[in-house]
């Protein structure tokens, strides 16, 4: 499975009414005349497997073996269609947290310990059910010995 970086826009003035919304993109949108809108700054997920990124022209786009797959926005988060199977596939955003957590070596409970919080805390901060502040991101950098960039 590889990661994939998505941009959550969301257009809320365009001279293109179909632009108006909330929008997932491979790629930032780029400031026009006429158009106003707000993004994430995008946000690491993970790509199933059978599915890969290429482009055409320069234009990324995603593609399983069936041909070219959409991404779609449902409550909130980003769903891949693949028109010829069928199916929607929800993403799931990169565990980082979790992931320099355990290339450290250390067990959920320690850093939660360290932390001063709760596992069930730490739980729902590693699978991105809520973000963390930046103070926070810092203490968890500090106690993982890594940069507040590997976590976010």
């Amino acid at each position: 499975m590889a990661n994939i970086t998505l941009y959550k826009i969301d257009c809320f003035e365009s001279n293109d009414e179909k632009e108006i919304g909330i929008f997932y993109s491979l790629l930032p949108w780029n400031e026009e005349p006429g158009r106003s809108f707000d993004d994430d700054g995008g946000r690491e997920y993970v790509l199933p497997n059978g599915y890969e990124v290429d482009s055409v022209d320069g234009d990324p786009r995603i593609t399983g073996e069936s041909g070219i797959c959409s991404i779609q926005e449902y409550n909130g988060l980003p769903v891949l269609i693949d028109p010829v199977k069928k199916q929607a596939i929800l993403l799931e955003r990169v565990k980082k947290i979790q992931q320099v957590r355990e290339a450290a070596g250390m067990t959920r409970a320690e850093l939660a310990q360290l932390l001063e919080i709760s596992q069930k805390e730490l739980f729902e901060l590693e699978n991105c059910e809520r973000e963390a502040g930046t103070r926070l991101l810092s203490q968890i950098a500090r106690h993982l010995s890594c940069d507040i960039m590997d976590l976010i």
